[in-house]
């Protein structure tokens, strides 16, 4: 059984433990080596318990449980970007902690529930970040109505590792 709620301080643990899973299995073949996928789920559930306690009215975490276990989260908030405009609001993180969940449904329900939420909130506009290498991610979220605006960016990891992302939106 799928149940999507907002998450609780309680729920850090367990966010924690399927944010780190879902880094690595989403990501071991496009950041082999990336010093973050060696974060232990011990540390990211403290991160999280401290984001879900100084949480502002603006921010909103899911989690999708599957037969009453956390297995996906979803965390929206203002978007953060230099030129966002007035009523954006953005998708920060949404991960599954498993691959095999991958494909049943638990992420577009997530996905669906989070926009839901972030259009009753009166978001004009809802974007994203995404690995430009990662097609699996690009290919569901363009299922879920995001397009990519033409809006790129590099990072580079205290590692090295250079992560480039493209920035999709879409209309509310």
């Amino acid at each position: 059984m799928l149940t999507v709620r907002v998450a609780t301080v309680d729920d850090a643990a367990a966010i924690g433990r399927v944010h780190v899973r879902g880094w690595r299995w989403a990501y071991r073949e496009l950041l082999a080596g990336a010093a973050f996928l060696q974060t232990p789920e011990e540390a990211m559930g403290e991160r999280w318990r401290t984001l879900l306690h100084d949480a502002t009215p603006d921010d909103r975490t899911w989690v999708a449980e599957v037969d009453g276990s956390v297995a996906g989260i979803c965390h929206t908030g203002p978007c953060r970007d230099a030129d966002a405009q007035p009523g954006w609001m953005e998708v920060q993180s949404v991960y599954l902690g498993a691959e095999e969940l991958a494909g049943r449904g638990i992420g577009r329900t997530l996905m669906n529930h989070a926009l839901d939420d972030m259009r009753t909130r009166g978001a004009t506009a809802v974007t994203l970040w995404v690995l430009r290498d990662n097609a699996r991610a690009r290919r569901f979220y363009a299922a879920a109505g995001f397009v990519a605006d033409g809006t790129e960016k590099v990072d580079v990891g205290r590692d090295g590792v250079r992560f480039e992302e493209v920035r999709y939106r879409r209309a509310m």
